[in-house]
């Protein structure tokens, strides 16, 4: 019954089904939300479906993924990226670090915590420019990502975004200079707090 919803005529009625997929953990049912992200016309549906899909730990999903991170809409290429970030490895790390300089801060968002969660050598160069970029989701995401990936050149940037003028962005950047357990960062850390 739920496969067959995900044909309806109501983009309404086909994200309510990937939502109840996803809660269901009907990982028999990833093939379905594949041909929803190929070949569905409205993009919530193909982003949401993308979710579900990473949120499954559908691995078959990452051809599908890799054609979505051309997807004109930014919701569907943020959703690739993460579902590439969560669910692939090295090897894709430099498919994803292009969407570091995406036109659009929710696909740089998620390129900063997907490159946490992938191994990549050359990921410095990207959180030093994520952890400046002019968007505050950005910045924090930066922030996670970077101590996700236990990049230990972060923290000087970090201890910088203590002061930051959005507090999601101090708040991340506070977690990650505790996740990265850099001594050095106590008392700035206490001084934030006061």
């Amino acid at each position: 019954l739920l496969a067959e919803q995900l044909h309806h005529g109501s983009s309404k009625v086909r994200r309510a089904v990937i939502g109840a997929i996803r809660r269901a953990d009907r990982q028999d049912l990833a093939p379905e939300l594949i041909d929803r992200v190929v070949t569905d016309s409205d993009p919530v549906v193909r982003a949401e479906a993308l979710e579900a899909l990473r949120t499954l730990g559908a691995r078959e999903a990452v051809p599908a993924a890799l054609v979505a991170l051309g997807d004109g809409d930014e919701r569907v290429r943020a959703a690739a990226t993460t579902l590439l970030g969560a669910l692939g490895g090295s090897e894709l790390a430099s498919v994803i670090q292009p969407r570091s300089t995406d036109k659009d801060p929710l696909v740089r968002a998620a390129a900063a915590r997907a490159l946490g969660l992938v191994p990549a050598a050359t990921a410095d160069r990207e959180f030093s420019r994520l952890l400046r970029d002019p968007d505050s989701g950005v910045r924090a995401a930066a922030a996670a990502g970077a101590a996700d990936a236990g990049w230990k050149g972060a923290a000087p940037l970090l201890l910088e975004l203590l002061t930051d003028q959005h507090e999601p962005v101090r708040i991340a950047a506070a977690r990650g200079l505790g996740q990265l357990g850099d001594s050095a960062a106590v008392p700035a850390l206490i001084q934030a707090y006061r």
